[in-house]
């Protein structure tokens, strides 16, 4: 006779659980693919129009603002990595080819194709990953960023935009051109010219000769 209440209470319980479980399924629908693009395409919009607050209001709250600024800054193409400087090539995002990832109903990540671009330099393509977080309908967020690999191919593509547009005598000390100079004549009696280093304002060359 006593195990019937607790039947009965345990009863209960699973069909509140059901009713909830139902409820946040209902509210907390799994993001679709299209609403993504969507969210990513008018984050984008912000970054092409230079629209800074705009944009930064597309992070979740919990992620740090300076980063979040300096992103922003970076795609939107006001400043170069690290918030100093102009930048010397244009970033570009392709967010409608995005390749989204759903990981649970409120989690999904997005690789979202980058272009970076300088004139009378081929352009290099890279990616950038956004986890975007559904909080409710038609309400995403950006809650994290991966954006190891555009760091990387941003910082490859700045020094190749250096090393062609500007000229040796700003990126070199007159010394170290001096020593360019004498390692292109020393190649006339040597096989290979390895290394060289300053010691005593002189240049000293380590070289091979089979």
């Amino acid at each position: 006779m006593k195990t019937k209440p607790i039947v009965i209470t345990l009863s209960i319980i699973a069909v509140l659980m059901c009713g909830f479980l139902f409820a946040r399924s209902k509210y907390l629908s799994k993001p679709e693919k299209t609403e993504i693009i969507t969210f990513l395409n008018q984050f984008n919009a912000n970054i092409q129009l230079g629209e800074i607050k705009p944009a930064a209001q597309y992070f979740d709250e919990g992620m740090n603002k300076a980063m979040v600024n300096m992103l922003v800054n970076v795609l939107s193409n006001k400043t170069s990595m690290g918030g100093k400087g102009k930048p010397l090539f244009k970033v570009t995002l392709n967010t409608d080819d995005s390749k989204i990832t759903f990981i649970n109903p409120e989690l999904a990540t997005a690789d979202v194709p980058a272009t970076f671009h300088r004139d009378s330099i081929p352009d290099v393509f890279t990616t950038i990953t956004f986890t975007i977080h559904k909080g409710g309908p038609n309400n995403y967020n950006i809650y994290r960023v991966d954006a190891t690999l555009f760091n990387k191919d941003y910082t490859d593509y700045q020094n190749t935009v250096i090393n062609r547009t500007v000229a040796e005598t700003k990126l070199f000390s007159p010394q170290t051109l001096a020593a360019f100079k004498t390692a292109n004549q020393l190649k006339a009696r040597y096989d290979s010219i390895l290394w060289f280093q300053h010691v005593d304002n002189k240049a000293w060359f380590y070289v091979v000769k089979r």
